[in-house]
């Protein structure tokens, strides 16, 4: 690959990472997020088969934590939600071409200049739709 390819993949990879911390303020959506990035790297792209056993397998393990996480019985933490984005992000550099990468990190970029000035919260919490997706399975 390209330097620029190279370059645009630390990025993805970086800005996944953080993008699931930011989330990762209320039960359940940093879980949310990650499985997004997974919806997306299935929908927007291809998951090379050699990366099919570990994409099904942390599938798997996020949705083992995920009745703790969403009842507010234990959370990701830093760590956690670190690992989950970064590992969405490998996802996303196997599975999209350089083009969608480089929308992706364009609308990441976006999003955390937006987190920096303003909170993500009072965002969701705001748009119906996204408070809709932010409590669903949210034990109450």
């Amino acid at each position: 690959s390209s330097f620029g390819e190279r370059v645009v993949n630390a990025l993805l990879l970086a800005l996944a990472a953080n993008f699931i911390n930011l989330l990762d303020v209320r039960p359940g959506r940093a879980l949310k997020g990650f499985w997004l990035i997974m919806l997306l790297c299935l929908a927007a792209g291809t998951v090379p088969e050699s990366v099919l056993p570990l994409f099904a397998y942390t599938l798997m393990i996020s949705f083992a934590v995920a009745p703790y996480d969403f009842s507010g019985r234990a959370m990701l933490g830093d760590t956690g939600a670190n690992l989950l984005g970064f590992l969405g992000g490998i996802f996303c550099v196997y599975a999209w071409s350089l083009s969608v990468k480089c929308i992706v990190v364009t609308l990441l970029l976006g999003l955390h200049f937006y987190a920096e000035g303003a909170s993500l919260t009072v965002a969701i919490e705001k748009n119906r739709i996204l408070r809709c997706l932010d409590q669903w399975g949210r034990v109450r």
